[in-house]
């Protein structure tokens, strides 16, 4: 009966043990609650500010790009109008030669509708 009463009296003493370490841990959790949320606001706020000059830098890449683009493209501009490419084409088109192979063409489509049967 003595071993009886020796194994409840140890089985209470662990029991109120295992009660107060809990209540000690659910204490300990509550006071680093505000720590923790603290915690995630900084890393929000870290990534919000990561994502934000992430932004920036591809905004600025992007203005970069069509920046160097539109100057490029007015380069070109100016270089056709330096070399004079419409010039060219009326030169071309008004030269003797171009003259002399429209006017083959001609006779030849001619020649070729006296071939046909339509004719």
């Amino acid at each position: 009966m003595a071993f009886g009463h020796n194994l409840s009296l140890k089985c209470t003493y662990w029991r109120k043990e295992k009660s107060d370490a809990d209540a000690k841990l659910a204490q300990s959790e509550a006071s680093r609650l505000p720590a923790k949320k603290k915690i995630k606001q900084l890393e929000a706020k870290l990534e919000d500010q990561a994502f934000r000059s992430q932004v920036k830098l591809e905004t600025t890449r992007t203005v970069a790009m069509e920046s160097s683009m539109d100057e490029g493209f007015s380069v070109g501009r100016a270089a056709r109008k330096e070399e004079g490419l419409i010039a060219g084409r009326k030169a071309c088109l008004s030269s003797a030669e171009h003259q002399k192979l429209i006017s083959d063409t001609r006779i030849q489509r001619a020649r070729d509708f006296l071939k046909s049967h339509a004719f």
